[in-house]
């Protein structure tokens, strides 16, 4: 029997970068994610992006697919730091229903990005 892992990501957005967000998502899109869900929040002009998990059971294709857009969306992440580390998006992604049934908060730090906003490049 496989075991089914559940990843998911959440990521919030300034005000000031929902360009930004929308930028991510459309490129999320036009590299195959089909569960990628862009939120504007009305209350405080933030927008939020949500990856589910992919419901695909460990090893299997459709979550080893899931796995290299998850590195991308956090890529996209990760290049809108500053020289001081600091970022317009606040993002977690979270590990449940794994073999010990414990949570995780798993965050992956210095990938390097396919795209670059400053010259337009995908």
């Amino acid at each position: 029997m496989s075991v089914v892992i559940h990843h998911a990501i959440v990521a919030t957005f300034e005000m000031y970068q929902k360009d930004i967000a929308r930028e991510i998502f459309d490129r999320m899109v036009a590299e195959g994610c089909k569960d990628l869900v862009l939120i504007a929040q009305p209350l405080n002009g933030r927008t939020t992006l949500f990856m589910p998990p992919s419901g695909s059971n460990a090893g299997w294709p459709e979550e080893e697919e899931h796995e290299r857009l998850r590195g991308l969306l956090i890529a996209g992440f990760e290049v809108l730091r500053d020289e001081e580390g600091c970022s317009p998006v606040a993002w977690v992604e979270v590990q449940y229903g794994n073999e010990n049934d414990t949570e995780q908060y798993i965050s992956r730090q210095h990938q390097r990005a396919p795209w670059s906003f400053e010259d337009g490049e995908s």
